[in-house]
């Protein structure tokens, strides 16, 4: 994601929560202190609306505007800091029961205010099983995207890293690499959807095992969360 889309993405958080940021560094980057100084992100709020909880859509990545229909305020956070809901933590009960619609552009003067923390997570470490990885090679110099379906993952060229990430979003936990397998794999991997008690097709643990010979170990891992220090309750146009 290009500077100018997470910038648009930041805008819609504070159009829609009407509150100040302290820092606006990605998760991920090196950490502000907490008497980090004050960061100008310029963005103008063209149109905030209260809605109930319907169909979500977003537009492009890219637009000067960028809109978003029947999002939280969580939502909201998680994209325009890319963490998952589990990494966030504080901020009013309004932000998971209120929606919005949301059209923003680019205005001077707005901020946020929020810091990150490190907490200990409930995990996984992605690991090579009894018996050794049953891994294809990738023919392709370059990594490509990866695909996340109801039940499986696919990928013509990625790294273990990556694609440990990949089994965080599945698995709705933090996973780490610790196969110390290098170089880019070609992933097919099917297993049941979470909400199919019956299926045919073998839970994601069972399939990594099986179909790739991986597995993943539980861990408390070390995460950086997102904490609001404070939020003004929104108002609509």
């Amino acid at each position: 994601m290009t500077l100018k889309r997470r910038q648009l993405l930041v805008a819609v958080l504070i159009a829609t929560s009407g509150i100040g940021m302290r820092d606006t560094v990605p998760l991920g980057a090196q950490a502000a202190s907490p008497a980090a100084v004050t960061r100008s992100v310029a963005f103008e709020v063209a149109s905030v609306k209260v809605t109930s909880m319907d169909s979500f859509s977003i537009s492009p990545y890219g637009l000067e505007r960028f809109s978003i229909r029947s999002a939280s305020m969580t939502l909201l956070i998680t994209f325009a800091y890319g963490v998952g809901d589990d990494q966030i933590s504080g901020g009013p009960g309004w932000r998971d029961s209120e929606y919005y619609d949301v059209t923003a552009k680019a205005e001077d003067g707005v901020k946020l205010a929020a810091h990150r923390e490190m907490k200990q997570l409930p995990g996984y470490a992605l690991m090579v099983a009894t018996g050794g990885a049953r891994l294809k090679r990738s023919e392709r110099e370059a990594a490509t995207l990866g695909s996340i379906l109801p039940g499986g993952l696919r990928a013509l060229s990625i790294s273990m890293d990556s694609f440990a990430g990949m089994l965080a979003r599945a698995v709705g936990r933090p996973v780490v690499n610790g196969t110390g397998l290098g170089g880019n794999y070609e992933i097919a991997i099917d297993y049941a959807p979470e909400a199919e008690a019956d299926s045919s097709l073998p839970s994601i643990f069972t399939a990594l095992q099986e179909q790739l010979g991986l597995r993943l170990q539980a861990r408390t891992l070390p995460v950086e969360s997102l904490v609001i220090d404070h939020a003004e309750h929104p108002t609509a146009d």
